[in-house]
């Protein structure tokens, strides 16, 4: 192994030129320090000799270096500050007794992203990703990859803002409900995949991460940009285009700076000073920043409270760990101040009234309206369906009083939502806001958006692009849960697919009859129900050997046995009042009824014609989970998978169950959406109904 040497002058030149000899390493040259007690003259080492680190290890390449000097010349402080500048090349730093790995570095994310990651905790890392994952999706499909020391054991997709429904059943279930992945999605309102880590190494690597599978779920949702959110000091293990360090000025620059902070520092192209303001001084902070990397900007931001909706006239819990001065309403938020100075909307009530009504506040997603009248609702006629929370989606951004100002990004996105192609979605939303400038307007209609895009396409296609607008409008008004049931065989797209229409519809339970398989392998033995403790496509094993059938029989059994528990849990929503996108190899047309009372009920099968293109997928598989699922096993086995496609999308066919190509991902998940789109338009609309 190419080494180079760390050595100083307070050694004897023999002792260091002996040990070179004797130690097990490659020795390409060594960098001198300092010191000079013990040098007299010219010393021999047998091996080169740099006076400037940077030089000797852009022209020796090492693939080590092993620092061999000791106090008083490299002190703790100044062997951190070393090390920090050989690891930032990706180069471990090794010495007597102890070694230091740089973190691996994966292959790069092949996205546009940013990474933000901080010196240590409190330092309001999650507030800056949050606040850069909104800024971003302003006009861009955004979405957020946060890791934590609670996060989730498999990465969890929240693809609206949690309600606080949502989060007290995590907290009473002893979940953490206050998990970064949460705050990001609750503040930001960006679809993010919460992902958890273990142990933090000095240099910011982690022991453990289920990162790298929650990078793969956000790949295959092709965002226009995704941005990881570090954990404590812990930075995400993922190549990204981008890297953002944020410390506080309440830290000294000796921590700041110090020990391997200094590595984070090299790394970063862009270091935020937080809570920085007159009050807090923050120049000093940011020199010895610059002493560590000169041509790093370095910006000092602050901090102050926002309401996410208005709280005016509203009675308000207010909790802070923040100094008084910052954790403050800011003044235009008007109401009545309790003794410790925070402000609380409404009028002023006595203490024990207070103690009786207090409820906690979270903030509500952006442009939700407070004291907004509903609109009238759609309900299926003849049904007793009754939706028991509603579904989370952004209204939209049209302008006007009841709705967001106007944003040709956030339009674009919902165009998109409807399965408007992307092009043309951004070409529409460019249109309209080129339109509101030339009228000097601040609100468009969907009136004029159908004008515009008639103009743009024609009759035909002009209007259908602004029907489905309206169409996804009315889900607002439906006052039915939905649920979706997406069969198809293995390894044709249906959990991405059901993860993607679920966070179109503002949907947040999204389940498979894969799971609900193995909470049933769990009570039942394989001596007592066999099928169910095989794959779909091998539970054949569980039939005679003589059955020529015995795939499509072994799976069939398997079908039927997990339909009851499939069954319990379409009840279970259905008792609730949940919306629910459910999917699995086990919905075959046929066997699973789509006829639930007071439901508006979607379903349909996937399929991939293309043999090729069937088992690409497997390839995707198996590096989203880490070769959990080896593509070999399922590769050796493509034959007994599609034996069971045929199979499927033959009972779809005569059940009259739509099956829809997956060999584009973008199409198919536009056809469901149209699929979706067209059954509400079934339901009629009461005579009531607000217009729209």
């Amino acid at each position: 192994m190419r080494t180079l040497a760390v050595i100083d002058g307070e050694h004897y030149p023999s002792t260091v030129r002996d040990a070179l000899v004797e130690l097990p390493y490659e020795f390409v040259g060594a960098y001198m320090a300092g010191g000079t007690e013990k040098l007299r003259g010219e010393a021999d080492y047998g091996v080169s000799v740099y006076d400037d680190l940077e030089a000797a290890l852009r022209e020796l390449e090492p693939e080590l270096v092993l620092d061999l000097s000791d106090e008083p010349v490299l002190g703790p402080a100044a062997r951190f500050w070393l090390a920090s500048r050989v690891l930032a090349l990706g180069i471990p730093y090794a010495g007597p007794g102890f070694r230091l790995e740089p973190p691996p570095e994966p292959e790069p994310f092949p996205l546009p992203s940013l990474a933000v990651f901080a010196t240590g905790k409190r330092v309001g890392k999650t507030a800056v990703s949050a606040h850069v994952a909104s800024l971003l999706s302003r006009d861009r499909d955004v979405v957020a990859v946060a890791m934590g020391r609670g996060g989730p054991g498999l990465p969890e997709i929240a693809a609206s803002p949690p309600s606080l429904e949502e989060l007290l059943v995590l907290a009473r279930e002893g979940r953490h409900a206050a998990s970064d992945y949460l705050e990001i999605a609750a503040v930001a309102g960006v679809v993010t995949i919460g992902c958890r880590r273990c142990g933090g190494g000095l240099a910011g690597a982690v022991a453990t991460s289920n990162v790298p599978a929650g990078a793969e779920l956000a790949l295959q949702r092709g965002p226009d940009f995704v941005v990881f959110d570090g954990s404590g000091a812990a930075i995400p293990p993922v190549t990204t285009g981008k890297r953002v360090l944020v410390t506080s000025a309440f830290d000294p620059p000796a921590v700041v700076t110090g020990h391997l902070n200094a590595y984070r520092i090299l790394l970063a192209d862009l270091v935020l000073v937080t809570m920085a303001d007159a009050a807090t001084p923050h120049e000093a902070l940011a020199e010895a920043i610059h002493e560590v990397k000169p041509e790093v900007p370095v910006i000092a931001v602050g901090f102050r409270v926002r309401p996410l909706a208005p709280v005016a006239g509203k009675r308000v819990a207010y909790f802070t760990t923040a100094a008084p001065r910052v954790g403050r309403l800011p003044d235009g938020d008007q109401g009545s101040r309790d003794r410790r100075g925070r402000r609380a909307g409404g009028e002023a009530r006595n203490r024990s009234s207070s103690r009786r009504q207090r409820r906690p506040f979270l903030p509500r997603s952006a442009g939700a309206r407070a004291g907004a009248p509903r609109p009238g609702r759609l309900r299926r006629p003849g049904t007793g369906g009754d939706l028991s929370e509603r579904r989370h989606r952004e209204p939209l951004p049209l302008g006007g009083e009841d709705g967001l100002p106007f944003s040709k990004g956030l339009l674009a996105r919902a165009l998109i939502a409807t399965g408007v192609p992307s092009e043309k979605a951004y070409e529409l939303a460019l249109t309209a806001e080129a339109d509101l400038a030339a009228a000097g307007g601040r609100a468009s209609s969907l009136e004029r958006l159908q004008e515009l895009a008639v103009e743009m396409w024609g009759e035909a296609e002009g209007a259908q692009v602004v029907r489905r607008l309206r169409l996804f409008r009315r889900l607002d008004d439906l006052d039915l849960p939905i649920v979706l049931l997406i069969g198809g065989a293995t390894g044709t797209g249906k959990s991405t697919v059901a993860t993607e229409i679920a966070y179109r519809l503002g949907i947040t339970r999204v389940t498979s009859t894969d799971f609900v398989r193995q909470t049933m392998r769990a009570f039942f033995s394989q001596d007592f129900m066999p099928a169910i403790h095989y794959s779909s496509f091998e539970a054949g094993a569980s039939q005679d050997e003589d059955d020529e059938d015995r795939i499509l029989h072994g799976f069939l059994a398997q079908t039927r046995n997990v339909l009851v528990g499939v069954r319990a849990a379409i009840e279970r929503v259905m008792q609730e009042g949940w919306s629910m996108v459910l999917e699995g190899v086990h919905l075959v047309p046929g066997m699973v009824s789509a006829d639930i009372e007071g439901a508006l009920v979607v379903q349909f099968v996937l399929a991939i014609e293309d043999v090729e293109a069937h088992a690409s997928h497997f390839w995707l598989r198996d590096s989203a989970s880490g070769s959990a699922r080896p593509f070999e096993r399922y590769l050796d086995s493509l034959g007994d998978i599609r034996e069971i496609q045929d199979y499927i999308v033959g009972r779809a066919e005569k059940a009259g169950v739509p099956v829809i190509e997956n060999g584009n991902i973008e199409l198919a998940i536009a056809q469901a959406m149209e699929l979706v789109l067209e059954t509400i338009a079934t339901v009629p609309q009461p005579t009531d109904a607000a217009p729209r």
